[in-house]
Parts: C-alpha cells; sequence; structure tokens
C-alpha cells in the first residue's frame, strides 16, 4: 500500500476542488505521472459531504504522493471563494507535504527547500533521516537500511 499523507480541507476548499477534478474525466494524462483515479474524486467528495453536514468542522483526507502531485496540477493558487484564498490555501498545504516528503533527498543533493519551519526539526525529517541514514540499535551500532 502507498504510504499516505494526511491534508485537512475545509468546506471551500472542497467544493472547489472537487469541481476542479470533476471538469475532467478519471484518467488525466499527467505526464509521467500516474493518472488521477475514481477514488481521488471518492476521497475529495467524502470531505465536501463532511464539511457540508458539519458546517464549522473540517475534514481530514489521506492523500498519496501521486495524488498530491496530481492536485497540485488542477488547483489554481489565484483562486479566491469570496475573501477566502482557496487556492493559496491548497497551494500552500499541497506544497508543504510534498517538500517534507522531498527535504533529506533535496538536502542530500544541496538543494535548499523552504516550508515555512526549521525542517530539521520536524518528525517527518527525523524519520525520514533516519531511513536515508540507517538506524541506531539499543548498543549504539547502525544499521543500514541498504540491501
Amino acid at each position: 500500500m502507498n504510504e499516505t499523507y494526511p491534508i485537512t480541507l475545509d468546506n471551500l476548499e472542497a467544493i472547489y476542488l472537487s469541481d476542479q477534478l470533476s471538469m475532467h474525466t478519471n484518467t488525466v494524462p499527467l505526464g509521467d505521472r500516474e493518472v488521477i483515479h475514481p477514488w481521488l474524486q471518492l476521497k475529495i467528495g467524502s470531505a465536501l459531504l463532511y464539511t457540508k453536514d458539519h458546517v464549522t468542522q473540517n475534514y481530514e483526507v489521506e492523500f498519496t504522493e501521486k495524488e498530491l502531485w496530481a492536485l497540485v496540477e488542477y488547483a489554481k493558487s489565484s483562486v479566491q471563494m469570496g475573501s477566502t484564498k482557496v487556492g493559496t490555501n491548497l497551494a500552500d498545504k499541497f506544497y508543504r507535504t510534498l517538500i517534507g516528503i522531498y527535504v533529506v533527498e533535496a538536502k542530500a543533493k544541496g538543494l535548499k527547500l523552504y516550508n515555512g519551519r526549521e525542517l530539521e526539526n520536524t518528525k517527518l525529517y527525523t524519520q525520514l533521516t533516519d531511513l536515508v541514514n540507517g538506524i541506531e540499535d539499543d548498543d549504539g551500532n547502525r544499521q543500514s537500511n541498504e540491501s
């Protein structure tokens, strides 16, 4: 199963994403990436229905990395609904999550990525660093994750 990453959506964000995705068929080519799957639309639909029925509450959706890249393609950052900058809010959520996924690899390549906080102090950074570098056992010996 693919690893997933939680993103919290409010009602306006869910409505906007639902509208954006419904304009496309369930198989939209994204270059060398995979295609949008109906499950992505159902996840967004669940968020829309929940936030409609529970007006003051948000809904947490678990997205795969590929789904996040697809959403970046379709969510236009310039969109505003009323006074809410829905597009910018979504771009913020998607990019912070994606940068968190790639921070260790980027650092190893000498690339500087910004996600609004000290990356070295985040739980995801620690987990990714452990996976890349291997993990020390109880005696302090480093166990490599390489096969």
